[in-house]
């Protein structure tokens, strides 16, 4: 999903205008990919903004957010210019630079346009970039997802499913939702070896709270689930099981980094660490050491 996502089938949050890959049924390749890797239960790319999906379906966009999504940098530079226009002089020197890029985009009335026409122009650019300038690549995207049980008109009818899936507005994880993901192997309650690894949940949890806080050296909570699962991300249908938390015994001198199985979900950690320091020594270096997933 992450190569989907910088593929070309994708030109910075929407969709390509690009005739070879839609010749090449590429834009219908990415749709079954998508349906099939959430059938699997792993995530969409997460690369689309919600400007273009709620364009394409008639709902309303604030201008000045969606024009922010555009790729195309000589469109977005000409909304903007014509967005901060608040006289008709203003408008008229936007025009006077750009009225035949305006008509090469469609708009065909721009050399009678006045101030007045503002928001039909910045409406109909929009929806140029969005929906007419790219309607057989969305189309052809749809159509490909709908081969696995029709899951492009679910997309279309549910904004919820698009945010879970394609949206490239998610929700940062937190430690409250990190804890929730993963259960303890401990030992017998009472015993030297429990004490041990409560001093590790313990130094463990302040780790957590302080990648949601941002203050791990660039780290942040993602980072540890990919370290864990194999994922950036809790996909639509959750993991198939929790993650679960092994303890195992430091002797001497030994030091011994938290390691993980992405396919067992499973992720151990030394007993008996007592300083928060230590721990966060320990697991920087595991995380920023560690290869695997593309990513080290």
């Amino acid at each position: 999903m992450a190569s989907l996502a910088a593929s070309a089938v994708f030109h910075g949050s929407w969709f390509s205008h690009d005739l070879y890959q839609l010749n090449q049924g590429k834009y219908a390749l990415a749709g079954k990919l998508v349906a099939w890797s959430v059938l699997q239960g792993c995530n969409g790319p997460r690369c689309l903004s919600e400007v273009g999906y709620n364009l394409c379906r008639g709902v309303a966009v604030d201008p000045v957010i969606a024009i922010e999504a555009i790729a195309d940098v000589g469109m977005k530079t000409i909304l903007n210019a014509i967005e901060a226009s608040t006289s008709q002089k203003e408008f008229a020197d936007v025009l006077e630079k750009s009225s035949d890029q305006i008509a090469g985009y469609g708009y065909s009335n721009i050399y009678i346009a006045k101030l007045a026409n503002k928001d039909d122009i910045v409406h109909s650019l929009l929806k140029q970039h969005f929906v007419y300038g790219v309607h057989a690549e969305y189309a052809q995207f749809i159509e490909g997802m709908n081969t696995v049980g029709n899951f492009g008109n679910v997309v279309l009818a549910n904004k919820s499913v698009f945010d879970n899936i394609l949206s490239n507005k998610q929700e940062k994880l937190t430690a409250a939702k990190f804890k929730s993901l993963y259960e303890l192997n401990t030992s017998e309650q009472g015993s030297n070896s429990r004490q041990q690894e409560e001093s590790t949940m313990y130094c463990f949890e302040v780790f957590l709270k302080d990648l949601e806080e941002g203050e791990r050296d660039g780290l942040a909570l993602e980072d540890l689930l990919v370290f864990i699962t194999g994922s950036d991300t809790v996909p639509p249908l959750g993991f198939d099981h929790v993650i679960t938390v092994e303890f195992y015994d430091v002797t001497g001198n030994d030091r011994r980094r938290p390691w993980s199985s992405t396919c067992g979900f499973t992720f151990h950690l030394p007993r008996g660490i007592e300083e928060p320091q230590e721990f966060n020594a320990l697991m920087k270096e595991a995380l920023l050491g560690c290869h695997g997933f593309g990513k080290s």
